[in-house]
């Protein structure tokens, strides 16, 4: 875990999480909602984890397995195969995954390749993504185009090829510069903080430091302007917007995105946590 991640949180604020989230758990458990009982409990794992509580939690990520052997299901199974691999339990996780290939994205299958050894077909689904991203760049309008060209770029480098994630990151800088002046899109408070969090991070891959502060600097404005201002238009489009393509890019972006996004909390804390991580994380690089 990246030490960063351990100065986001009080130990009295996680103490307080474990607490009200067990509440929530007892609340569920009676109500026989065992998918979101998975939920909370991979979120307490993780508050025990950032405590340095490896016993605990271990222990709530043997109770999603549990949960998942009394009661599988679609969402129950995500939850066992994330605890799975939390666990150390690879292979047991791999299984679950081919038993329904046709139930998860390829993605999950690479990751559960790479834990198991089998590198050679987890690199093959990899490139594969990657050069869909390329693709994908080509076919929306330009608007989009910096952040796939930045998702290959991404993708890439998680299959140790320099080059082309050199490549494809400076094509996602370009494509930006190109678009910047007139995005042809009219924004609303929030999908400006979503785009600038994004851009931020293409010129921090860049090495374009101060540029990158810059834009992560305009992003945490734009969050606390559209949670104070705009909290209705917030939550329209999270539910009905473009959070879901967003949280795609930013899990890929923030190793150990889990101990900063929460299901639970809501958005406000989720977004502020996240860039005060990346602003403390590029302050680092730029040390």
């Amino acid at each position: 875990m990246i030490a960063i991640i351990k100065e986001l949180y009080t130990q009295k604020e996680l103490k307080h999480k474990i607490n009200e989230n067990k509440q929530r758990y007892e609340k569920y458990k009676r109500k026989h909602y065992y998918d979101l009982m998975t939920f909370i409990c991979s979120d307490i794992a993780h508050f025990y984890e950032l405590l340095g509580d490896k016993k605990k939690r271990n222990l709530y990520y043997e109770k999603i397995v549990d949960i998942w052997h009394d009661h599988p299901g679609t969402l129950v199974n995500f939850g066992c195969v994330r605890a799975l691999r939390a666990l150390q339990r690879p292979e047991e996780a791999l299984q679950i995954v081919l038993s329904n290939p046709k139930g998860w994205g390829v993605e999950t299958l690479a990751q559960l390749y790479e834990k198991v050894g089998r590198k050679k077909e987890a690199i093959v689904i990899y490139s594969s993504l990657a050069i869909y991203s390329s693709k994908f760049s080509e076919a929306y309008y330009p608007f989009w185009r910096p952040h796939y060209l930045q998702e290959a770029s991404d993708i890439w480098e998680k299959v140790e090829s320099p080059d082309y994630a050199l490549k494809y990151n400076q094509k996602a800088v370009a494509a930006w510069e190109e678009i910047k002046d007139n995005i042809q899109r009219s924004l609303s408070l929030i999908e400006e903080a979503w785009l600038y969090e994004e851009v931020g991070y293409i010129y921090e891959k860049a090495g374009k430091f101060e540029t990158a502060m810059d834009y992560y600097q305009k992003a945490q404005s734009k969050y606390q302007k559209a949670h104070t201002e705009e909290p209705h238009i917030v939550g329209a489009h999270h539910i009905d917007g473009d959070w879901n393509r967003y949280f795609k890019f930013f899990t890929r972006q923030i190793p150990d995105f889990d101990f900063i996004h929460f299901r639970f909390e809501h958005p406000e804390d989720n977004d502020y946590r996240r860039m005060k991580y990346r602003i403390l994380n590029l302050e680092e690089q730029m040390k």
